[in-house]
């Protein structure tokens, strides 16, 4: 990985839908060069490519729990909380919290999904954060 490489990742956090083109004008390098190097970064370094949504416009809820899970419990919680569909992203962690969740529901089933990460054998405490607005 070296500054080109860090240069696309960032021009692609700010907006992943510009096209290659827009991506290498913005680098310095052609649209070859950028091809290559996404080919790359996608098998080593990127994790997806991800739509931003504003759910609370959709009737749905977006909420951040941070997790508190017993260490002798840990990898079992940890595969078992990243199999529900309803998370749509777990993070392991240090400091506060040992991971977070990012659960996504229809408002009418949001405490039920919370229930059911409370419930998974191991997680000892749950800190949600219900998403208000995106600010960036």
């Amino acid at each position: 990985m070296d500054e080109l490489d860090r240069k696309i990742i960032m021009i692609l956090l700010h907006d992943a839908r510009q096209s290659l083109q827009e991506i290498a004008s913005k680098a310095g390098v052609s649209k070859a060069t950028v091809g290559n190097r996404l080919r790359e970064l996608e098998k080593n370094v990127l994790i997806g490519y991800r739509a931003r949504v504003n759910f609370s416009l959709l009737s749905m809820d977006d909420v951040i729990l941070g997790l508190d899970i017993m260490p002798e419990k840990y990898l079992e919680a940890i595969d078992r909380i990243s199999s529900l569909d309803f998370v749509v992203e777990l993070y392991l962690t240090s400091g506060d919290h040992v991971a977070i969740a990012r659960v996504v529901d229809d408002k009418n089933r949001i405490q039920e999904s919370i229930g059911k990460i409370a419930s998974v054998d191991g997680v000892r405490k749950i800190y949600p954060a219900f998403v208000q607005k995106i600010v960036k």
